[in-house]
């Protein structure tokens, strides 16, 4: 399995801990992403930065609702993810 290095911090170690024990996650039904998923999908091959966040904060929100969370304002602090990998024994 693939994760991230565990945090150093009691709370954080904590909460990693309880994530790292989910095993499933619920999935949105299709037809509610579908439209925002095909939106992104479209916005990809444009080239351009503003049509592509917008279509991921319109599939944000759609997945926010579904999960019952708050809804993003923008993706600020949404980047790409280090190439560091770290390999965890299951």
């Amino acid at each position: 399995m693939i994760t991230d290095p565990p945090p150093r911090g009691a709370k954080r170690r904590a909460e990693f801990t309880k994530s790292e024990g989910i095993t499933r996650i619920p999935l949105p039904a299709p037809e509610p992403t579908r439209a925002a998923t095909q939106q992104l999908a479209l916005a990809m091959t444009s080239g351009e930065k503003t049509p592509v966040r917008s279509a991921c904060l319109a599939l944000l929100g759609e997945l926010a609702r579904f999960y019952q969370v708050p809804v993003p304002e923008s993706l600020e602090g949404v980047a790409v993810r280090s190439s560091t990998v770290w390999r965890i024994a299951a």
